[in-house]
């Protein structure tokens, strides 16, 4: 037998844990994923890079990936115009 995790309102069920944990990477992903093909479209060498830094930003937490895409947009976002693929 397993001992529950104590949350303030009682025990954790593992459910729960394994849903914030699929939904966490569900956001981390889809995260890395939009900044890789922003990154791309606007001919950006360091797209991966970018990509790799928010994805694992967002898996950290929820304002370490907020503060990551705010830095994707002021530093890493390259100035020029969208190319249309």
């Amino acid at each position: 037998m397993y001992a529950p995790l104590q949350g303030p309102m009682g025990p954790v069920p593992p459910e729960l844990l394994i849903v914030a944990l699929l939904v966490t990477l569900a956001v981390a992903v889809a995260g890395g994923y939009w900044v890789y093909k922003d990154a791309t479209r606007r001919g950006s060498d360091s797209a991966a890079l970018w990509a790799v830094v928010v994805g694992g930003a967002f898996l950290l937490g929820l304002l370490f990936g907020i503060v990551a895409l705010i830095a994707y947009f002021v530093v890493g976002r390259p100035d020029a115009p969208e190319r249309t693929l």
